[in-house]
Order: C-alpha cells, then sequence, then structure tokens
C-alpha cells in the first residue's frame, strides 16, 4: 500500500474545511418594525403618564413652599425695618390717622440725644440751658450725638395740645440746629465741654431728666387697599395736623405691593409712658400666594 505525505493530507483537509465554510448560508438582520416602534412609544407615554400623577403634587408642594418662604422672609424684613425705625421716633410724636382706603402712620425719626447742664458746676460754672429766657447754647453732659446743622433741637416733646409740641398744635418746643457733630466718639467734661450750637429760642417746658432729642424732618407710612400699596414718604414740612396723605414728599419709596388688607393700631401708654404700634397686613405675590404679617413695635415716651 502506498503511503501518501502527511503535507498533503493536511492540505486536503483545509481546502475542504475551507469549501464548507463558504457553503455556509448568511442570515438577514432584522430591526424594529413600525407597528413595534409604536406600540413602544405608546407604553412609555403610560408609564410617564402614570408617574406624573405621583410626581406632579410633590413637585407643586415644594413650589409652594419655596414661594411661602420668599413671602414670609420679605414681609419679616419689612416689619424688621419698620418697627427698628418706629423706636427710634420722638417720644409722642405718633400720629395716625384713617384714610378712605386704609390708614397713615407718621412720626418724626430721631438721630440721637444726651443730657444738656442744667445746673452750673463749682468750678467752672458751664453753659446751662435756660428756659426762663430764650437760649442759643448749652454744653452737653457725656456722650455727644452725630448732628447737623439744620437738624431739630426738641426738648420734652409732651405731644399734641400739651404746651410742648412737635407740630405746633401748642407751644412748639423745636428749634434748628446750628453746630454739627460727625464723630462718634466725642465727649463732653467739665474740662472740656462740647457746646451745642442752635437758633435762638425759649423753650417751653425743661426735660424731667435733662433730656435733648436731635430729630428730623417727619415720616409717614401710607397703607392703600385701593391702590394695594404701603409706601413710605418722607422728605416734607412740618404741619400741625397730621397730612394725609403727606403732601410735598421729596421721597416716595414703594415698601409693598399686592397689599390686599391692612389695619394700624397705635396706644399713646399714658401711665407706663411706653407706647405700643400695631400693624396687620396681608401681603400676596402675582400668583396669589399670600401671607399675613403681623407687627408690634413698643415706642418710648418719655420725655
Amino acid at each position: 500500500m502506498r503511503r501518501i505525505p502527511e503535507r498533503r493530507l493536511h492540505a486536503g483537509r483545509g481546502r475542504a474545511a475551507s469549501g464548507r465554510a463558504r457553503a455556509r448560508p448568511i442570515r438577514a438582520q432584522r430591526g424594529f418594525t413600525l407597528n413595534e416602534l409604536i406600540i413602544t412609544m405608546v407604553l412609555l407615554a403610560i408609564v410617564a403618564a402614570l408617574g406624573a400623577q405621583f410626581v406632579k403634587p410633590a413637585v407643586d408642594s415644594y413650589v409652594d413652599t419655596l414661594r411661602r418662604a420668599e413671602l414670609t422672609d420679605f414681609a419679616d424684613l419689612l416689619a424688621r425695618r419698620m418697627e427698628r425705625e418706629l423706636r427710634s421716633a420722638l417720644p409722642n410724636s405718633i400720629r395716625l390717622s384713617a384714610t378712605a382706603n386704609g390708614f397713615a402712620l407718621e412720626f418724626v425719626p430721631t438721630r440721637g440725644g444726651g443730657l444738656y447742664r442744667a445746673l452750673p458746676t463749682a468750678a467752672a460754672g458751664g453753659d446751662v440751658l435756660r428756659f426762663d429766657v430764650a437760649d442759643s447754647a448749652f454744653s452737653v453732659l457725656g456722650p455727644v450725638p452725630i448732628h447737623a446743622a439744620g437738624d431739630y433741637l426738641v426738648i420734652a416733646n409732651l405731644g399734641e395740645n400739651s404746651g410742648s409740641d412737635f407740630y405746633g398744635a401748642g407751644n412748639l418746643n423745636r428749634t434748628a440746629l446750628t453746630s454739627s457733630n460727625t464723630a462718634t466718639t466725642a465727649y463732653s467734661t467739665d474740662s472740656a465741654p462740647f457746646s451745642i450750637a442752635f437758633t435762638s429760642f425759649r423753650f417751653p417746658v425743661p426735660s424731667p431728666a435733662s433730656r435733648f432729642h436731635v430729630a428730623t424732618a417727619p415720616v409717614s407710612y401710607v397703607c392703600d387697599t385701593s391702590a394695594r400699596t404701603l409706601a413710605r414718604h418722607s422728605g416734607y414740612g412740618v404741619a400741625a395736623t397730621q397730612p394725609v396723605p403727606p403732601a410735598g414728599a421729596t421721597r416716595t419709596d414703594l415698601l409693598a405691593a399686592n397689599l390686599s388688607t391692612c389695619t394700624m393700631r397705635y396706644s399713646p401708654g399714658v401711665t407706663s409712658r411706653v407706647g405700643l404700634v400695631s400693624m396687620e397686613m396681608k401681603i400676596a405675590d402675582a400668583r396669589g400666594e399670600s401671607v399675613n404679617l403681623v407687627m408690634q413695635a413698643h415706642v418710648t415716651n418719655e420725655p
């Protein structure tokens, strides 16, 4: 028997295997049909709609909470600003009037105050403030308040029809300062007194505690439920009768819009010398979300 070379046998096997590989059929590629794609999209839409029913309330609640928080922060900031300014008001200077559409609250802001010399010292005498005749200067005791020429010097403001009134319903107790001080650390002593000068004036009555106040022009908070606004008016003149609204104001600041309700009250507190200002307002935003603002500020009426 003739033996076939091994290398030829291997070559034959390779050609046979190669032939079988070429004869294998190629399968066709398949994709999604249009119907399958439409059904998939419909199912996804149904799932998304069902999921939105659970997600939407949570999102709406978050948005509402965020809007309420913004309104609350705004109302808190507004209340703090008004309370801080009212606490620095000149004693017995608050006036409140009801208007056709709300309320108007007027007061006199103060820049500072101090003690005037009522009695002379044994050594130097000192510049005593006199009440029996017109005077134009006095020595300050202790810290000197910041003041500017043109500010009002007020002593013993007792309120309307009292005989010592800033607004002038009775005897006036204010005059214009002619001196000034910008140093926050100024301090008056017997050896180095600081003298406050003012337009010659005779004050009607002394202060029980020898106090004086440096005041500016009046300010009014006016809430108008018809215009739905709360505004601050300043830069107008002093009037014996409260101007409602203030005429001739050189500056009007809009503090709040979308004001639906507004109530203001003032109790002067005659016995305790501490008055109470109360405000209740309802403030809304453009989308109708609203918060109720309740503010109370104690004011000192001790002259």
